[in-house]
């Protein structure tokens, strides 16, 4: 798992695929447009304030953002959260 804080001007990121899931909070206080392409589709959306975005691990992800960037983007390791799903709650989870 790993936490980083992520600030920057108008700009796109190209589409990638990620080993890891991919969590990310808006901080900034002003909503603000993103287009984010999952998986072949594009979502075109406002930004608001404290919400939340989940890229799951292995879909093609891009991004653009039309405002400052202000987020904190928490990743995390498939398997391990597989195995605490298993061994710290005892549930078997489906992808869906």
């Amino acid at each position: 798992m790993s936490v980083r804080y992520f600030r920057a001007e108008p700009d796109t990121m190209p589409e990638e695929v990620f080993e890891e899931h991919h969590v990310l909070l808006n901080l900034c206080k002003t909503p603000h447009r993103v287009q984010n392409w999952r998986g072949g589709e594009l979502r075109d959306f406002t930004f608001e304030k404290d919400e939340i975005v989940v890229t799951p691990a292995g879909l093609r992800s891009g991004w653009r953002w039309f405002g400052t960037s202000d987020v904190i983007v928490v990743t995390l390791d498939p398997k391990k959260v597989e195995r605490f799903e298993l061994h710290e709650l005892g549930l078997v989870l489906t992808h869906q």
